[in-house]
């Protein structure tokens, strides 16, 4: 829903920034996105459609109301695990949360498990977190 405006103004900061950075063609937003439904809540879906199109963005959607089952994004961060470990540890990628603040708890406890599981230990997770976030890499914008 709207949680994710903060987001969204930063990938459209990267897209204006492209024509003068010069590995423009590189698809390095990743972005997993949530909401309930996707015909009332999806507010960005042809943008970013136009995005994915161009290469220049990577979606996955979790809409928690579509389907007899609900899906989380913690749950496709789960599904995710390789592209979260090569895009925070390989890579140095930046990891922004935005929404509620029981989704923000659940995105930091599985993003934990994921790097605790690559890092051998689930301390060494937090720690690189703290890391990231005293790089300005790691950022959670949650309300109640």
């Amino acid at each position: 829903g709207t949680g994710v405006a903060p987001l969204r103004s930063l990938i459209l900061e990267r897209e204006s920034n492209r024509p003068n950075n010069p590995s423009a063609d590189a698809c390095d937003v990743r972005l997993i996105f949530g909401c309930r439904k996707k015909d009332t809540d999806f507010y960005y879906q042809e943008e970013w459609g136009a995005l994915e199109l161009t290469k220049r963005l990577q979606l996955w959607t979790a809409f928690s109301r579509d389907q007899w089952h609900k899906i989380y994004v913690q749950q496709l961060m789960g599904e995710q695990k390789e592209m979260i470990i090569d895009h925070t540890l390989k890579q140095g990628g930046a990891v922004y949360v935005a929404g509620g603040a029981k989704m923000a708890r659940a995105v930091k406890d599985e993003l934990i498990e994921i790097l605790g599981d690559a890092l051998g230990d689930p301390k060494q997770a937090r720690l690189h977190l703290k890391r990231l976030q005293k790089q300005g890499k790691y950022a959670v914008e949650a309300w109640s």
